[in-house]
């Protein structure tokens, strides 16, 4: 039976998002094949722990799980994501940490997964160092290619990815020494505009393209698309956490409270009710209907403008499309 390798890396507070994202992933997975899931622990806990390794034994029959304590103090000296933690970077450590494994899925904890992870694994190219799918946020492109500009580093947008879901060729990465290639350019830029992520696409010169389905953002999903199958990414949405004012709750957002409340035992309304008060659901629903219809959309965007909220725009024209 074939093993799949799949990293994920989480503390506490990234823990909602951990559960779905491992659990859901378990649940579209192939039966027929091993299930390794190695969690890079900045610091879940014991009881969290026993509750996704509970989970998974429900969803997947051949699913195991191993632990591996990091220590974020290890990236003190890199800027933190959001202001918060750097657990970001402990996928650096992927290469150093799984010496028993050449490939490796390595999935951000902020993803629900409906297709199936052998899939993804039958991809994989052991002549690049990494696979990812294109970026397709326009707001992120248009940030990163001013970035690269002003320091002088070569932008292309057609190879520009999101680092969210990757295959990993843990053996190049070995033999290249291609994660300490990226913190020494952590090191002499602490101005990143996305942290790790930037690093992979200015440092890493061979990466290979993944069809799209491997990370739908949240607000592209529809119907059609989940048809065929994909893994669905909250980037900069993540359901579990407050985000900016103007978050909007989309059709996955509804279902990942669906799956959270599932594999918590309380329902899909009281998981909602853990994370967004009355007064967040309604808001964000009503910015998702908004930003979808052109004749709400125009006086939506010309109110932000007289607020000074402009900022907030390019993210939800995204969300428009």
């Amino acid at each position: 039976m074939e093993t799949i390798d799949i990293a994920l890396a989480s503390d506490a507070a990234y823990f909602p998002g951990l559960l779905v994202t491992a659990a859901s992933l378990a649940r579209a997975a192939s039966r027929g094949v091993r299930l390794r899931f190695n969690v890079l622990d900045g610091g879940i806990g014991g009881e969290n722990v026993s509750l996704l390794r509970e989970r998974l034994s429900l969803e997947h029959p051949h699913a195991e799980l191993r632990t591996f304590l990091v220590d974020d103090a290890r990236f003190k000296s890199f800027r933190a994501w959001n202001g918060t933690g750097r657990m970001t970077y402990a996928r650096l450590v992927l290469p150093e940490l799984l010496q028993d494994a050449d490939f490796v899925v390595y999935c951000d904890v902020d993803f629900l997964w409906m297709a199936d992870v052998a899939e993804l694994w039958k991809l994989r190219d052991g002549s690049v160092s990494l696979q990812a799918r294109r970026e397709a946020n326009a707001a992120t492109l248009a940030r990163e290619e001013r970035w690269f500009a002003a320091n002088g580093i070569c932008f292309d947008r057609s190879k520009y990815v999101c680092s969210g879901l990757m295959v990993m060729n843990l053996r190049r990465f070995r033999e290249h020494g291609i994660s300490d290639a990226l913190m020494d350019f952590l090191a002499a830029h602490e101005d990143v505009q996305y942290v790790d992520q930037t690093a992979v696409n200015a440092v890493v010169g061979d990466i290979g393209m993944l069809p799209d389905k491997w990370g739908v953002f949240a607000w592209q999903y529809d119907a059609d698309i989940a048809g065929d199958g994909c893994a669905i990414h909250f980037a900069g949405s993540a359901p579990w956490r407050h985000g900016w004012w103007t978050q909007a709750l989309t059709d996955a957002h509804g279902l990942w409270y669906r799956l959270y409340g599932e594999f918590m035992g309380i329902g899909w309304r009281a998981a909602r009710r853990r994370f967004l008060s009355r007064r967040q659901i309604a808001s964000r629903r009503a910015t998702w209907i908004v930003v979808r219809h052109a004749a709400l959309r125009i006086p939506f965007f010309l109110m932000l403008r007289l607020l000074r909220r402009g900022c907030y725009m390019p993210e939800l024209k995204e969300m428009a499309k």
